[in-house]
């Protein structure tokens, strides 16, 4: 049964590392994109997180880690989630310029979960299955966490509306994964323990 579930974690989180860029609505010219720059330029986080992925993977403007990073910081300076999932990918993979660092890559998935991006929410579910940045498995949290993903991905119309991303099917197959190895004592625990971490984040 765990290694089964093992095989559904990894194959979850390379879906999201691999589709994150699709979160994004790439620019379709260069005027689009200058138009999401003076956008970016004047504070709007949305636009500085679209600014960030065209520079790390479009046809339209040329790779640049150092603008892509400046751009993405406005975004993460005001919580947006998709920018803070982003953030905490570059600390956990050391993307240049940023210097690999766990606990900031932890921190970063807490504020993007917290910010209610279901991404975020499925990645710390699987790093507490498999004990991964968080020192040690804990499935009473693994469980919780892909939980309040559910709600959270419940709670938008547009969830799963991208091609090739995660399904809230695929979600509710994740948990019904942890509840078999769960005791019941312990599911109610998980249970409260979403509904706490609900009580917690930006919808």
């Amino acid at each position: 049964m765990r290694q089964a579930f093992s095989v559904i974690c990894l194959t979850t989180l390379t879906l999201l590392t691999t589709a994150l860029p699709l979160a994004a609505q790439p620019p379709q010219d260069m005027a689009a994109y200058e138009a999401l720059i003076a956008a970016a330029d004047k504070g709007d986080a949305e636009a500085a997180f679209q600014v960030a992925a065209a520079l790390t993977d479009s046809s339209i403007v040329t790779y640049d880690p150092i603008k892509r990073n400046a751009y993405l910081d406005i975004a993460v300076a005001q919580n947006h989630g998709e920018a803070l999932m982003m953030r905490a990918m570059d600390f956990e993979a050391g993307n240049a310029p940023i210097a690999q660092d766990n606990a900031q890559a932890l921190n970063h998935y807490l504020r993007s979960a917290k910010a209610g991006f279901v991404g975020a929410q499925t990645v710390l579910s699987i790093y507490y299955e498999t004990g991964d940045l968080v020192g040690a498995p804990d499935l009473v949290r693994a469980c919780a966490w892909i939980m309040l993903a559910i709600r959270s991905a419940k709670a938008q119309p547009d969830f799963g509306a991208e091609p090739g991303s995660d399904q809230i099917s695929d979600l509710e197959e994740a948990r019904d994964t942890y509840l078999m190895e769960l005791s019941a004592e312990d599911v109610k625990a998980a249970e409260a323990l979403s509904y706490k971490l609900l009580d917690e984040i930006q919808l």
